[in-house]
């Protein structure tokens, strides 16, 4: 085929044209002989025949054979690699895409992931997964509070990556709570088996603390503030057992757990489950604790019972709430 071209440049155009003929269509496709032979017998007769009319019939038929075998291969050849082509653009790294839902506070809300896995999402959370969820590993990220029922699949370990901790489960109900606004990460297992492992041990090595059923790991971040990375140092650990779990899971039916909370924590939890911005006009309030249990109870409610049962006033207007010592 290269010797025909190189000896009858004046045709390189038009076999150009006939070999882009044949990929655009038949790109993709079985090509019948039938078309081979009427694409071919077309370009003979135009280009080919005029220039061999006087060499040997056996030459003709000879190169005839080969032409044709060759323009064969030259056109596989061709869809063969579009069809390359076209699957490395398929599964090219950069078509991943990642789901993220995002709960307001005030709500709540119910997903299911690709797996069949459940989570519940508390107020003012959000968890994001990628296209590629459930490949090789289940893996989400999560900022704020979830409850997770995670479907059994050794061979596809189920990992929940927060601001400090990576959560691995084995086919289990936990929760997780891991606000960015919060210096500690928690992790409370109700059934099966999970393990915690703080990020820069991660790339320690350092082995995973299991959880059994009805204990709860707390980790307190190195430096307190917000949205501190916890591989800026070691991180501290405590590890409760047997625990009471109902106030743990109080949130899954939209009631509020109290027991012994700093006015600080209580003002971040009512402004999640309101979707209210609450304010201290007085500092020294803030060591102020409460105990009980919210249900059902409106933001004025709330805001009456603590008026009620502390030193505390309030004003509300809308959705802002101003917290002071009484008079």
């Amino acid at each position: 085929m290269k010797q025909w071209i190189n000896a009858y440049p004046d045709e390189q155009d038009d076999f150009a044209d006939f070999s882009n003929q044949w990929i655009n269509e038949h790109s993709g496709t079985h090509v019948p002989d039938e078309i081979i032979d009427a694409n071919w017998q077309s370009f003979y007769k135009n280009h080919v025949e005029p220039e061999i009319n006087d060499q040997p019939l056996k030459i003709k038929r000879d190169w005839l054979m080969n032409f044709r075998q060759m323009a064969a291969v030259f056109v596989l050849g061709a869809i063969l690699s579009m069809s390359l082509f076209m699957a490395y653009t398929w599964i090219k790294p950069d078509d991943i895409t990642v789901q993220t839902i995002k709960v307001p506070n005030g709500a709540q809300s119910d997903i299911t992931l690709p797996d069949g896995s459940k989570v519940r999402l508390n107020s003012g959370s959000t968890i994001s997964y990628a296209s590629n969820y459930n490949d090789e590993v289940r893996e989400v990220k999560l900022l704020g509070e979830a409850f997770f029922v995670v479907e059994k699949n050794p061979q596809k370990p189920f990992v929940v990556n927060t601001k400090a901790l990576d959560v691995k489960a084995y086919g289990t109900e936990f929760i997780v709570t891991a606000y960015g606004d919060e210096p500690v990460v928690e992790a409370t297992l109700l059934e099966g088996v999970i393990s915690v492992q703080s990020k820069n041990e991660i790339s320690a090595n350092s082995k995973e603390i299991y959880l059994k059923p009805n204990q709860r790991m707390i980790y307190t971040l190195p430096k307190e503030g917000i949205n501190v990375n916890a591989s800026e140092g070691n991180g501290k650990y405590l590890l409760y057992k047997n625990i009471d779990s109902k106030g743990i899971t109080a949130w899954l039916n939209n009631e509020l757990y109290l027991k012994n909370e700093p006015l600080t924590n209580l003002v971040k939890r009512l402004e999640r489950k309101y979707n209210v911005l609450i304010q201290l006009n007085d500092e020294s309030m803030k060591e102020l604790k409460f105990s009980g249990l919210l249900k059902d109870q409106t933001i004025e409610q709330v805001l009456l019972a603590l008026k009620l049962t502390s030193s505390i006033d309030y004003k509300i207007k809308n959705r802002e709430v101003w917290l002071f010592k009484k008079q």
